[in-house]
């Protein structure tokens, strides 16, 4: 198994990269998500296109930063 695992090539976060992964989701990390995320598509199984979020982003970010970081933690 273990000679089988290192055939496989995987990709991995560089430390700087890493560094920036440990604590919790801001507000700006989840704007920079919406933004780049692909239009007339719907990121969930919720239906809710990207557009729909972003219009409604006064109303849905904070819940949202909210629900990621309790699923953070």
């Amino acid at each position: 198994m273990d000679e089988f695992l290192s055939t496989i090539r995987q990709n991995r976060l560089q430390i700087e990269q890493a560094d920036t992964m440990d604590g919790p989701i801001n507000m700006d990390e989840i704007r920079l998500a919406l933004s780049q995320m692909a239009r007339s598509k719907t990121p969930g199984s919720d239906g809710l296109p990207v557009e729909y979020v972003n219009s409604q982003a006064a109303q849905l970010l904070q819940p949202l930063l909210q629900v990621f970081n309790e699923a953070y933690d």
